[in-house]
């Protein structure tokens, strides 16, 4: 007997378009999440300019300096750059219930969900052991002997136990190729479009 999960797993994946179709409720919370999240990102930079303006006082020594910002501001940069995804996927989603068009060199959300369902597991030339629904092989991140490397079939997503990557196969490609989305997705699509 399949679990919810694994079924839910496998149901087509929708565009933005369609799922408000399904959710005509979700209109009305993007536009709050957009100001919520906008506080959000603001708070964050404030608390970059503060700890910057501490550690800079603090010593005038260039590796004190460094090492200080690199532990103390690399986390909340780290928060800063998922808050800024958040809010340009919610940017997004507003410009389709606005029914406006995407911006000039944008990409259109059905190249973005096709490069999503590409099998994570073709972005390797690596042979992969199958355990159940994981394939199991070498990091890509990292130089390692023991395999902790897991690509999920059900989910197309990965994760290393080792270093503590992993996500979507575009998020891989972008951290394998050292690109940006647009860049993970044409290149994802390369030849399967």
């Amino acid at each position: 007997m399949k679990s919810n999960y694994s079924q839910a797993s496998q149901l087509p994946a929708l565009s933005d378009k369609e799922l408000f179709e399904i959710f005509p409720q979700a209109k009305q919370i993007v536009p709050a999440l957009i100001k919520e999240i906008g506080q959000q990102k603001d708070s964050l930079l404030d608390t970059i300019i503060s700890l910057n303006a501490s550690v800079n006082a603090e010593s005038e020594d260039e590796s004190y300096r460094y090492f200080w910002k690199s532990w103390l501001i690399t986390p909340v940069r780290d928060e800063l750059k998922l808050v800024d995804q958040k809010l340009t996927r919610l940017r997004r989603l507003l410009r389709v219930i606005e029914g406006r068009p995407l911006p000039k060199g944008a990409l259109e959300p059905s190249l973005i969900l096709a490069a999503k369902q590409v099998p994570l597991e073709t972005l390797f030339e690596q042979g992969f052991k199958r355990t159940g629904q994981m394939l199991l092989g070498l990091c890509p991140f990292q130089e390692e002997r023991t395999p902790s490397f897991y690509i999920y079939t059900n989910t197309n997503r990965c994760w290393c136990f080792g270093c503590a990557q992993g996500g979507n196969i575009v998020d891989t490609y972008m951290k394998l190729h050292d690109c940006n989305f647009k860049e993970a997705v044409l290149g994802i699509l390369d030849g399967k479009v």
